[in-house]
């Protein structure tokens, strides 16, 4: 298969996808198309290279005291926020950083 095939088919199914969800596609092809996905991307990035963030997703507990990476499960989460909310009288700050998804924000 070429790789215009390939290319054709992936965006195929991704817009089929984008129609499912009841999403317009027309705006997904024109952020994909003027470079705001990959600048979104890139700033994504720029933000987890400034963090040290080291893999997707992330999640980044008590000020960052405390990361994890990868897939980790709920009661591990729980258990390590727990833990530092049990040894500390001040607030636990949570975050998931998920490197692996875009989000778009259409300017009217």
């Amino acid at each position: 298969m070429s790789k215009a095939l390939v290319i054709d088919y992936y965006s195929d199914v991704l817009f089929t996808l984008i129609e499912m969800a009841g999403l317009k596609v027309s705006l997904v092809n024109k952020i994909l198309n003027d470079g705001t996905a990959m600048a979104e991307l890139m700033l994504d990035y720029q933000q987890a290279k400034a963090q040290y963030l080291k893999g997707s997703p992330s999640s980044i507990i008590d000020n960052g005291r405390q990361v994890l990476y990868g897939n980790v499960g709920y009661r591990v989460l729980l258990e390590n926020i727990e833990a530092v909310k049990s040894t500390e009288n001040e607030a636990v700050y949570y975050r998931y950083i998920d490197l692996t998804g875009l989000t778009f924000t259409s300017k009217n």
